[in-house]
């Protein structure tokens, strides 16, 4: 009988790693364009804007997002907005999410390594930018020709 307890700890505790690996990602807060909060992963809004273009627009399109995750990778690139050429910095977060950053603005994520726990609070970027398997997240606006990036990121 004791063999048979120990058996089922055992392949309890497996079932439950198993399940920890085959998670949906890192969830995040998302303050819909109804106003509603609710929780969601990366993949779930991929599935989402996949099955249903229109929907993801009038509900998630530029709506307010919270998301607490571990940096996957950090790359710069260049954007052309229609005001000038801007360098920018890709922060990828495990789960599936890519925060868009003004270089000049968030210099402090350069220095960021995979592994690095963040808290970004930003807007979901509108569908039109969604490729593969991030979705974008940027908070950007311009205000007398300037460009401002609301994004707010904090190290933890």
């Amino acid at each position: 009988i004791m063999k048979k307890r120990i058996l089922a700890i055992i392949m309890i505790m497996v079932m439950c790693l198993a399940l920890c690996a085959c998670g949906g990602g890192t969830s995040a807060t998302i303050t819909d364009n109804d106003g509603n909060t609710v929780q969601m992963t990366a993949k779930e809004l991929i599935s989402i804007n996949n099955e249903n273009e229109s929907k993801f627009k009038k509900q998630f399109e530029l709506a307010d997002i919270t998301v607490e995750g571990k940096v996957e990778k950090v790359e710069e690139a260049m954007i052309d907005f229609s005001i000038r050429y801007v360098d920018v910095i890709h922060l990828y977060l495990e789960g599936g999410w890519q925060v868009d950053l003004l270089k000049d603005k968030h210099e402090e994520v350069i220095d960021l390594s995979k592994g690095d726990s963040v808290k970004v609070s930003s807007k979901i970027s509108p569908a039109a930018t969604l490729s593969g398997n991030y979705i974008p997240l940027a908070d950007y606006n311009v205000s007398q020709r300037k460009l401002q990036d609301n994004t707010t990121i904090t190290l933890q």
